[in-house]
């Protein structure tokens, strides 16, 4: 019998040479009962003997104490008598097997992670002694009691799926725990009413989805939240319940820190965070029907739980301490995204999102708008504050109804000139360090336009803008507005529409080209030059004027601005207000730093302030 079990030995030995060299495959069949010195279980044997190297022979305690980790996961091992001889395991994993008694692992004291989910063990007494232990894992099993647990003062990490555990109380003494799973245990009321939310409070976090299909949400204060918006504030809360929402919003006020179970929520479609201590967004991967995230000052960072949001047209991660736009790439159903206040370098990821309509990457670190170039239907770009100097791509995007360019380092805009006629309708480059806009001279169609900030002189490119409705030219070096004279050409004139004009911080002294705008409602020219009101005569729309700053006397152009409300007039030469009775729909006037005559300040402020006008005097 020795000598067959022996070539049935060799025989399976040959065999298994011809595969991989460095690994012993042994199967429990070829294990003779003669050779088993420890093990009463044949496949518990043949792991062992695998892990050695040594597929016959007799097996040294010395060489079993020798190992530290043994990987015996589904190999229909049902007794672990002889175990305790390999006295040196940290880690073993006996996950999916039919292992009842646990009595043989009592001798494992050096044990650190032990896998023993999908078994049938029914009492954990033997694992008392092994108070090494970081990581157990107990899923699916038959257990009622996990009160043995109470010596492994150093667990870490438990799994308690899917058994029939009601009392939960031991684990609130184990000190060192960071992670518990216990869906699918009938737990008791005191279970979740007090020993679940005494170990959030401590910050472990809670993992449990109950059978009967109640959900527990381990931050109380997202719970809370939850129970808002079903309107149910007794009572457990179940998958009927969260699969109610469509839309969630959680504040500052709501103290919100973790956001697992929020993935309950599968009829989520829009989600708002704001001013938040949340940080992991892992809970958001599963909720596939949103549609719309919108984060706010709030540093979540890491994005990778957003990849696959494929329902995900609308996306605000404003102030969220996003570097990495990666996870971004493959949402290819995005179609507004505003990435506002980060730390974005590179926009490589989005080359991709060509269904972008809306961007936003204002108050980043970006230089470079190349990976922009194949979002041909966007028509929105708000790239303000960056340090963008080259505007060369923005030409190929032929849908571009808005460009918001503001603060940046462009110097050049001569690229522009090569843009689609009808496009862009919104243009703002403010606060560049731009001299020559002659490029700006086919842009025809614009109705806002936004230079301030900048080195410009000449306005000659304006000359044909009819359709400008917003004129900010305010901090340059113009000193003639000649350029901008309405000559009659079209309805209204050149500059018929022009609603709002602001020239301030020029060099500006004479109004005169201004003359014949008579659509103007807000007018202003802080800190010019000029002392002559008179070209703004009968300007009867004008409802706010501004021109502190400037060496005025006579306000008498104005009493015919019968619908002028707020007058700007601080640190002019002014005397007399007399002309300020006539204009009906005056409701303040700011006088500071003018000469004023005795007159001025003893009657006619008082007189004004009779009628309920708002008088700013710095006396």
């Amino acid at each position: 019998m020795k000598t067959l079990a022996a070539l049935l030995l060799c025989a399976t030995m040959v065999l298994l040479g011809c595969g991989e060299r460095n690994r012993v495959l042994l199967d429990a069949a070829t294990v003779s009962s003669f050779e088993h010195s420890f093990f009463a279980d044949a496949a518990l044997e043949a792991v062992v003997r695998s892990a050695l190297g040594r597929p016959r022979g007799v097996l040294e305690p010395a060489a079993l104490s020798a190992i530290e980790t043994l990987d015996a996961t589904e190999r229909g091992i049902i007794d672990l008598e002889g175990i305790g001889q390999v006295t040196g395991l940290r880690q073993l994993r006996l996950a999916h097997n039919q292992v009842r008694d646990l009595t043989p692992l009592r001798a494992l004291d050096s044990l650190r992670v032990l896998d023993l989910a999908d078994n049938r063990v029914f009492s954990l007494t033997a694992l008392a002694p092994l108070s090494r232990l970081t990581h157990l894992n107990l899923d699916f099993n038959l257990l009622r009691s996990v009160a043995s647990l109470r010596s492994l003062s150093n667990l870490q990490v438990l799994n308690l799926g899917s058994n029939s555990i009601r009392d939960i109380s031991v684990l609130v003494e184990l000190r060192q725990l960071q992670s518990v799973e216990l869906s699918g245990n009938p737990l008791a009321t005191a279970a979740l009413d007090e020993h679940l939310p005494a170990l959030v409070r401590r910050g472990v976090q809670v993992s449990l989805y109950t059978a009967a299909g109640q959900v527990f949400i381990p931050d109380l204060r997202l719970e809370a939240v939850i129970r808002r918006a079903v309107n149910k504030n007794l009572g457990g809360l179940t998958r009927e319940d969260l699969g109610r929402i469509s839309r969630l919003r959680i504040t500052a006020d709501d103290r919100v820190t973790d956001l697992r179970g929020i993935n309950f929520l599968r009829n989520l479609r829009i989600l708002e965070i704001a001013e938040s201590q949340v940080r992991d967004l892992s809970p958001l991967a599963g909720l596939v029907n949103l549609g719309t995230l919108r984060i706010t000052k709030t540093s979540v960072q890491d994005l990778t739980a957003l990849t696959d949001l494929n329902r995900l047209t609308l996306l605000t991660l404003d102030e969220a301490a996003v570097q990495d736009i990666a996870p971004l790439a493959d949402i290819q159903s995005l179609q507004v995204l505003s990435l506002r206040g980060n730390r974005i370098s590179d926009l490589q990821a989005l080359t991709g999102l060509t269904g972008l309509l809306r961007l936003d990457i204002t108050e980043n670190k970006v230089t470079d708008l190349r990976p922009l170039r194949l979002l041909q239907l966007l028509r929105v770009l708000h790239a303000d504050m960056n340090s963008i100097a080259d505007v060369t791509d923005l030409p190929l995007l032929r849908n571009l109804e808005e460009i918001h360019l503001a603060k940046n380092l462009i110097t050049d805009i001569s690229p522009l000139q090569e843009m689609d006629l009808r496009s862009p309708r919104i243009l703002d480059l403010s606060d560049n360090a731009i001299e020559d806009i002659s490029a700006l001279s086919r842009l025809e169609r614009m109705n806002d336009l936004n230079l301030s900030g900048n080195q410009i002189e000449d306005l000659t490119a304006l000359e044909s803008h009819a359709f400008l409705r917003t004129l900010d030219l305010s901090g340059n070096q113009i000193s003639d507005l000649s350029p901008l004279g309405i000559n009659g050409s079209g309805r209204g004139g050149r500059f018929g529409s022009l609603r709002i004009l602001d020239v301030s911080n020029n060099q500006i002294s004479d109004l005169s080209p201004l003359a014949d705008y008579r659509a103007l409602t807000l007018l202003r020219f802080l800190h010019n030059q000029v002392s002559d009101l008179s070209p703004l005569e009968g300007h009867n729309n004008i409802r706010e004027l501004d021109f502190t700053g400037n060496e005025v006397v006579d306000l008498s152009p104005l009493v015919k601005m019968i619908q002028l409300r707020r007058i700007g007039a601080v640190l002019n030469r002014i005397e007399d207000l007399t002309p300020l009775f006539d204009l009906r729909s005056l409701e303040f006037v700011a006088l500071s730093g003018n000469p004023l005559s005795n007159v001025a300040v003893a009657e006619q402020v008082a007189a004004l302030r009779e009628r309920e006008i708002e008088v700013e005097l710095v006396e």
